[in-house]
């Protein structure tokens, strides 16, 4: 079930073990990683290729509530039909590069958390969209604080992105860059605040965003969850508004999405059935910002195909998919996913119909190891829309 939460929560929170002196902490600290490698092929822009990645990472122990982190990826294409089309869908945008993809300071006093510096974030709007062999990463500035009970509050800015959506070469860039305000506004960033409430007693989880991107627009986002038994339901809404700079050229982002989902989950037989829906409202939306900063929240998606792919004309679209999740019994680690996703899209917009099938085999061998396998079909009767995509990746993580 795609119930959003945010990662970066979980990480800042997590208790690390304390150090008596500055030089212990870097004793004490614990380095980490993982070897990705991903062969893709897309029958859409007939391209095929085969990639290999990584990363690897020191986090200090904690002195005095003061902690540090560091993470160098590298990724490299191993060839392909089209090495220049196959960098852009499989190395994240990216030809062959290395970088230093997370460098940050946290100080936890209490129950608040600050952190800034360059991190992986996972939240509605804005998140690593971790599909390739690297992941979005970002420039912010956090604050975490959970005083409340059940309660986590955020506040923060983010500066910078990179990522398959980031704009075109290697590097950060800022938020500006990464929407389609590239041209009208640069050099600003994300503000974003933020309060999430989990009680597990009343099976009640809720958040609420609010993204101030300057000078080009607001976003609004909230989700609902109510869960019992074996079953959950889900609701979520979602709002753009364009302002600023981006206000004053006339250009129009502003629509809103809502979406429901059921889910009956039944641990007998190691089985999950998922219903959804989304709904996009019929607006004077000019530009699609779909997936904008790498988050893709709907309840309805396929692995490679969302609204974003349809570009303005998921106008007045709606979209629901029923899936099927299985974990084999027999060999622990071994999961399967059928999933239908329809696609309504108003023809006034230039779309119509699209049916795409996902079919997904994961195995986790063990804490380290993993292999994934995903076969995408997308057709429709309507327009001249055919896709085939076939994607392998092995996991490696220490």
């Amino acid at each position: 079930m795609k119930i959003l939460t945010s990662s970066l929560i979980a990480a800042s929170l997590l208790t690390s073990l304390s150090a008596e002196s500055l030089g212990d902490a870097f004793k004490n600290g614990t380095v980490s990683g993982e070897i990705r490698a991903m062969y893709l092929s897309d029958s859409d822009i007939n391209i095929e290729g085969y990639g290999i990645g990584g990363s690897v990472g020191y986090t200090t122990a904690e002195y005095k509530g003061l902690s540090a982190g560091a993470t160098f990826y590298t990724v490299h294409g191993l060839g392909g039909a089209d090495t220049e089309t196959v960098d852009t869908l499989l190395l994240n945008g990216k030809e062959s590069t290395s970088l230093l993809g997370q460098a940050y300071l946290q100080y936890k006093l209490s129950n608040t958390v600050f952190k800034v510096g360059r991190q992986q974030i996972d939240t509605p709007l804005a998140g690593s969209d971790d599909i390739r062999l690297i992941p979005n990463l970002f420039e912010a500035a956090l604050i975490i604080n959970s005083d409340l009970p059940n309660t986590t509050l955020i506040a923060g800015h983010v500066s910078k992105m990179m990522g398959l959506v980031d704009g075109p070469g290697d590097g950060f860039h800022h938020m500006s860059d990464a929407s389609p305000a590239s041209g009208i506004v640069s050099n600003e960033g994300v503000s974003v605040v933020a309060g999430i409430y989990s009680n597990e007693d009343i099976g009640v989880d809720a958040q609420l965003w609010d993204y101030y991107s300057h000078e080009v627009l607001n976003a609004v986002y909230f989700d609902l969850t109510y869960s019992i038994s074996d079953f959950s339901v889900a609701g979520q809404y979602y709002t753009y508004s364009e302002l600023g700079q981006v206000e004053d050229a006339g250009v129009k982002v502003g629509y809103d999405v809502m979406g429901a989902q059921g889910t009956y989950s039944n641990e007998d037989f190691s089985l999950d059935l998922t219903l959804a829906y989304n709904k996009v409202g019929d607006s004077d939306m000019g530009v699609s910002v779909f997936g904008t900063w790498g988050g893709y929240p709907e309840f309805v998606f396929a692995d490679e195909t969302w609204f974003y792919s349809f570009g303005t004309g998921a106008q007045d679209a709606q979209a629901y998919s029923f899936a099927v999740d299985y974990g084999c019994p027999k060999i622990d680690g071994l999961d399967f996913t059928l999933k239908y996703i329809g696609f309504d899209l108003n023809e006034d917009y230039g779309s119509q119909d699209v049916d795409i099938i996902d079919v997904i085999a994961s195995y986790e061998v063990n804490d380290n190891m993993a292999f994934s396998a995903t076969y995408e079909n997308g057709t429709s009767d309507d327009v001249a829309f055919e896709r085939d995509v076939f994607k392998v990746g092995a996991t490696y993580s220490f």
